[in-house]
């Protein structure tokens, strides 16, 4: 069982991840005074707007006895998510430095935070417990900083990808190439993932059309993030430029996904004279090169309906996540416990396996 979404916070925000910055940067930030006792998600990055409606995006239970925001004690993610879910291996990602680099930091500050937070979680999570393997955060602000950072840590044993966060860049922009460059070399998949922070600060992702209205309409459309990078990604050339860089889209589902290939490769078919760089189908680029994790799982009426999906869109393309420990996350003895045998094998142990390189 590898579940490749699991989030840590740092228990007292950059004031935990103090030891690991220069002198200079901590008496910035002591001087500014923020992120130094709370977590940065749900503390200063939401406006009221899009709090979820009972003020707790995360689950109550998943709070440690000893304090301290869930996800931040590895003693009980271990006895909560590892032991009680029976997990193998978590893949797990620093939610807080995403959202100080996607935006609520500036470039230099973000650059700082990102190395800090990486070599905490690397020194006081994966070190400790093979068990967890670590997804370096990217300063999506300044590639070339992200690229020597990726150059720096990647080649620790514990580390199995880059989280590079979205921001108002697509990711088949130029723009990111260091990043795709740093990763390829040290053969590191870049992993991105909703920070929290989207729709809501100047330079985070944004959706189409306009801004919602509720969290709730916030959550419905989260896709839209994901489908715009992915049309970026199969029509910019990215993947053609990066033989062996992979993708995966973590927390914005993957039911929408099939009507969005059927129009890319119908599109890409009848405008070959616009995107002469892809070579082949949309299609054949995102099943060799992409891969999205289920949670959060969309559950039809029928269940049929889902695995009919499924079949259609090819179960080679998910990797199970949980979420943990978010409010709606996904307990894999219960969301996967209609699917076959042979499909969950596939989505939570060889499918992964494989894209982490475990």
């Amino acid at each position: 069982m590898i579940d490749s979404d699991v989030h840590l916070l740092a228990k007292e925000g950059i004031r935990t991840v103090w030891e690991y910055l220069p002198l200079a940067w901590q008496e910035r930030f002591a001087a500014k005074g923020v992120g130094l006792a709370n977590s940065a998600v749900g503390v200063s990055s939401k406006t009221m707007r899009f709090t979820h409606p009972t003020g707790a995006g995360i689950r109550a239970d998943a709070v440690s006895p000893v304090g301290g925001p869930a996800g931040s004690d590895r003693a009980f993610v271990t006895r909560q998510l590892l032991e009680g879910w029976d997990v193998d291996v978590a893949v797990v990602n620093a939610i807080d430095s995403a959202a100080y680099a996607a935006a609520l930091a500036g470039p230099d500050e973000a650059t700082a935070i990102c190395e800090a937070y990486n070599r905490y979680f690397v020194d006081e999570w994966v070190s400790a417990d093979s068990r967890f393997r670590y997804l370096l955060t990217a300063n999506p602000q300044d590639p070339i900083a992200a690229a020597k950072e990726i150059r720096r840590a990647g080649s620790h044993e514990g580390v199995v990808g880059v989280f590079l966060p979205p921001t108002n860049v697509l990711f088949g922009n130029r723009y990111f190439n260091p990043v795709y460059e740093a990763a390829s070399e040290l053969g590191l998949p870049i992993w991105t993932h909703v920070t929290g922070i989207e729709y809501v600060h100047q330079g985070s992702a944004v959706p189409a059309g306009g801004f919602p209205e509720s969290y709730a309409e916030r959550r419905v459309i989260t896709a839209q993030i994901a489908e715009s990078n992915v049309a970026s990604l199969a029509f910019s050339g990215v993947l053609e430029r990066y033989p062996n860089l992979r993708f995966c889209f973590s927390e914005f589902g993957f039911t929408w996904l099939l009507s969005l290939l059927w129009r890319a490769d119908d599109t890409w078919r009848a405008c070959r004279r616009d995107t002469p760089w892809v070579r082949k189908p949309p299609s054949e680029y995102v099943r060799d090169r992409i891969r999205f994790t289920t949670q959060p799982l969309d559950e039809p009426a029928n269940s049929r309906h889902l695995m009919q999906l499924i079949d259609m869109l090819g179960a080679d393309l998910l990797l199970f996540s949980s979420d943990y420990p978010h409010w709606d996350n996904d307990n894999p003895h219960r969301v996967l416990n209609s699917w076959p045998q042979e499909l969950r094998d596939q989505v939570c142990g060889a499918n992964p396996r494989a894209f982490w390189s475990l």
